[in-house]
């Protein structure tokens, strides 16, 4: 039997798979974890505005990255060329995950009743 060398193509489609289907998905869950940890820890304390606004920012970054990597996997892992649609992918996925959560937030907001948003007042 004649050895015969796997093509250069092949073991780049490989590592890719490695790489897209679970070195990122793992990376993703590491920060989503750490991220909830953060979330609990300041839930058991009283924090100021910037820190809150903080994680408001974070969150909305975590959420449109893991829709991003989604929608990616969904659509675009396929191609040859996989770094713009990946980018493509996660820009678009901060994007729509952080008008979403600012629309639902602000729905919530106006939909509280007056002792909500006064409870809310004092406790913050």
């Amino acid at each position: 039997m004649l050895y015969s060398p796997k093509p250069a193509a092949l073991s780049d489609s490989v590592l890719s798979q490695w790489i897209f289907g679970a070195l990122i998905p793992l990376v993703y869950l590491v920060i989503e974890l750490g991220f909830h940890y953060q979330l609990i820890n300041i839930t058991a304390e009283t924090v100021n505005d910037e820190t809150l606004s903080g994680l408001e920012f974070w969150g909305r970054v975590i959420s449109g990255f893991g829709l991003g990597l989604t929608i990616y996997r969904l659509g675009f892992a396929k191609l040859a060329n996989k770094l713009l649609p990946l980018a493509l992918c996660l820009v678009g996925g901060i994007i729509v995950m952080w008008n979403v959560q600012r629309e639902l937030t602000q729905y919530l907001i106006d939909s509280a009743s007056t002792e909500d948003k006064i409870a809310s007042v004092a406790l913050s």
